[in-house]
């Protein structure tokens, strides 16, 4: 009989001498247009993988016009509370002159280091920098994510609020070198946040001196398999030593690889198109710079999952997401009266609440741990143009004020839209039978800063105009109020979701739908264009509702952005477990939870649930 552990060894050597042999890329040839000094990573890996490197450099990395601004900088370095990179390059250059200037990297002790990228982040490790800040996303809104996640976590609500982060970077000096050319995104949203930043011209980019003659010749002789572009000026750069030719024209049948977003943004604006295109690692935020390790493979019966499964302790202890009060944010529905609790009837436990029981309702959340409540009013009176939504006795106003008087250090977030003002129940202005988005900014605009002199933390546009979230936020910087934040409803989808809101804010439209405005449910990829545009309008967080169907949409938000994500868990996703839990159909406790796990693995920082007391009281065993 053959030995079974000689047998077993054979097998394992044949394995390995199989794996070993098994080169996804042999045969491939494959472009870089990056100097090997300046992608030694990726040109090691396409080598390890079997395929051959063409390096086609398009950037030439050039010293400064003049070293005077940097090396000020680092003679005054002690004065900065924050040392920026955003290149490899950035790095070199800041070293290169720390040396010449005599300097040693003892005066960064007591400085904040941020590095994007992990090859960054590598080359300050090997300069004896071994903690700095490296966000998940390789560019500016990565890193801006990061520092957002810097906050105290017992003041940050796991990522909640991106106006934490403005109190954290008010006042604080930070540096950036940086190339003479770059997108000015960091240093203007950290300028917004209360920073006092320099940006500093480290080093240039140009083009290199390349006869592109010879490699047209390659490419059209079929001579390439991929051509892969690192950054967006890779690409602008490729397509100007070829005379500005198409580069579509210029990369037809051959594959183009780019990393990120921004590439792939230029790459289609240069008229060409992105076959790959390489996202972000997932866990490396706010990792330090030797965080970043290979992955192992695992086997059974080496390998047993199952071992982590035995007890409660055990998987509570290797648990990947986890829900706390903290993650959540309380609705409110504030109307007329005194003492008075209206019971809405289609949402078992929601009841419209008159100011002085709101603050009652507020104490108690505040009491449980969860750090923020939004608002919802319901007016006296309703007309066309929805004005009690904007008047400074407004009942969302008066319960702003109250609250704020009794509970200061409770977040008070205002939903900012129309339908429940209005008596035709549309979110806007109605003229001709439509909803009129430039004249709704105007209302929206004077209900937001209603809602700020009142004393809101944050203001939360629910109405899904366009160009809304760029009208508050300029109306409220030009007011005096530029550390109020912003939570857009980013995707709000029309969904049937909305049923049981519309009977507690009595918000049901008189005629026809919204569809007009929010989002077809079918929409994936337009929920992506919705979030950048509010950013870019200045969202300080962005948020998609609903949340239980709609959590790929989660996912994919904030995988592209990584900015502070909120997740509306609605009215409907509420009264149907609340339903089926009342009938006995289901474990009402441990459906919620499930359900609100999902939403936070999703990637929500944040929800808006009403569940948010029952959870909160779960944890605390009441």
């Amino acid at each position: 009989m053959a030995d079974p552990v000689a047998k077993a060894k054979s097998e394992r050597v044949k394995d390995e001498q199989v794996v070993e042999v098994v080169r996804p890329l042999a045969g491939k040839r494959i472009v870089v247009t990056r100097a090997r000094s300046q992608a030694s990573s990726l040109i090691q890996r396409i080598e390890k993988l079997g395929g051959e490197v063409i390096e086609f450099p398009t950037i030439e990395i050039q010293p400064p016009e003049s070293y005077a601004a940097l090396d000020n900088a680092i003679a005054n370095i002690r004065t900065y509370d924050w040392l920026l990179f955003t290149s490899v390059n950035g790095v070199e250059q800041f070293l290169l002159r720390l040396q010449s200037l005599s300097k040693s990297m003892t005066e960064l002790e007591g400085i904040k280091v941020g590095a994007i990228g992990p090859e960054t982040a590598k080359r300050l490790e090997g300069a004896g920098i071994k903690n700095c800040v490296v966000p998940r996303q390789y560019q500016a809104e990565g890193m801006l994510e990061a520092l957002s996640r810097q906050v105290p976590r017992q003041y940050q609500a796991e990522g909640m609020l991106e106006a934490l982060s403005r109190q954290m970077m008010r006042g604080k000096r930070v540096l950036i070198p940086r190339a003479a050319k770059a997108r000015d995104i960091l240093p203007e949203t950290l300028r917004r946040w209360g920073a006092a930043v320099d940006v500093i011209e480290a080093y240039r980019t140009g083009l290199p001196v390349a006869d592109s003659s010879v490699f047209r010749g390659l490419l059209q002789a079929g001579g390439a398999d991929m051509i892969t572009f690192t950054s967006s000026s890779t690409v602008v750069n490729f397509v100007q030593l070829f005379q500005g030719q198409n580069l579509e024209a210029l990369s037809a049948g051959i594959a183009v690889a780019c990393i990120g977003p921004i590439t792939k943004k230029t790459i289609e604006e240069m008229g060409g198109r992105a076959d790959v295109v390489l996202l972000w690692p997932e866990n490396q935020s706010g990792q330090s710079c030797n965080s970043l390790k290979p992955e192992k493979a695992m086997d059974y019966p080496t390998y047993r999952p199952r071992r982590l499964r035995r007890n409660e302790r055990i998987r509570e202890l290797v648990r990947e997401t986890t829900l706390s009060p903290k993650n959540f944010i309380y609705p409110i529905f504030v109307g007329p009266g005194k003492n008075r609790a209206q019971p809405v009837s289609s949402m078992p436990g929601v009841s419209q609440l008159s100011v002085d029981r709101a603050v009652a309702e507020c104490d108690e959340v505040n009491a449980l741990g969860i750090p923020a409540v939004i608002l919802f009013g319901i007016p006296d009176h309703k007309d066309p143009l929805g004005t009690e939504a904007y008047a400074d006795t407004g009942f969302v106003q008066q319960a702003i004020r109250a609250v704020k008087e009794k509970i200061p250090e409770l977040l008070v977030i205002t939903d900012v839209c129309l339908c429940e003002y209005t008596d035709h129940g549309h979110c806007g202005v109605v003229k001709n039978g439509d909803v009129d988005n430039d004249s709704t900014l105007e209302l929206l605009v004077k209900e937001a800063l209603s809602h700020a002199h009142a004393g809101a933390d944050i203001i939360a546009p629910s109405d899904m105009m366009d160009g809304r979230v760029g009208a508050i936020r300029k109306a409220l910087d030009q007011n005096g109020f530029e550390q109020t934040a912003i939570m857009a409803y980013a995707a709000k989808y029309a969904s049937g979701f909305y049923g049981p809101f519309r009977e507690a804010a009595e918000s049901t439209p008189q005629f026809g739908d919204r569809r007009s405005y929010q989002m077809d449910s079918a929409n994936a990829d337009e929920a992506l264009r919705e979030v950048e545009l509010d950013i870019r309008e200045g969202a300080d967080i962005v948020m998609v509702k609903p949340a239980m169907a709609y959590l790929d949409i989660v996912y994919r938000v904030k995988t592209k952005f990584g900015y502070p994500v909120a997740a509306y868990n609605v009215s409907g996703e509420y009264s149907m477990i609340k339903a089926a839990g009342q009938k006995g159909w289901i474990d009402e406790q441990r459906i919620m939870l499930e359900v609100l796990v999902a939403i936070k693995r999703a990637g929500a920082d944040m929800i808006l649930s009403y569940f948010a007391k029952d959870v909160a009281r779960l944890f605390m065993g009441k």
